[in-house]
């Protein structure tokens, strides 16, 4: 993932490599820490506990409501949908780049 957006603002900023590397691990790692808060609002939009179950043989289990459970198919398709449409633009913007003709010939 790191390299092909690495590429691509390179080729976009060739005098700004440390500029574009930064905000590229830099959007990486934002991009995790949104889709964490994404994930739980959509699955567990009321913050409901998970209970702490026996499974028998002295060990638990922890599982939510059947409300939260029944969610999870709804939150794959909105993150699906999220990720098709970035693809799209990211795909967009990296094929719209061109490079002038004098650069060509140097």
């Amino acid at each position: 993932m790191y390299s092909s957006s690495l590429n691509a603002g390179w080729s976009h900023l060739p005098g700004r490599k440390g500029l574009v590397s930064g905000l590229v691990v830099a959007g990486n790692g934002l991009g995790g820490l949104i889709y964490s808060i994404l994930n739980t609002s959509l699955v567990n939009p009321n913050n409901r506990p998970s209970k702490l179950i026996d499974i028998g043989g002295g060990k638990t289990d922890t599982l939510f409501p059947d409300a939260v459970n029944a969610r999870v198919p709804y939150m794959f398709t909105i993150i699906t949908i999220i990720f098709v449409i970035k693809t799209i633009l990211c795909v967009a913007i990296s094929t719209f780049y061109r490079k002038k003709e004098t650069e060509l010939s140097e």
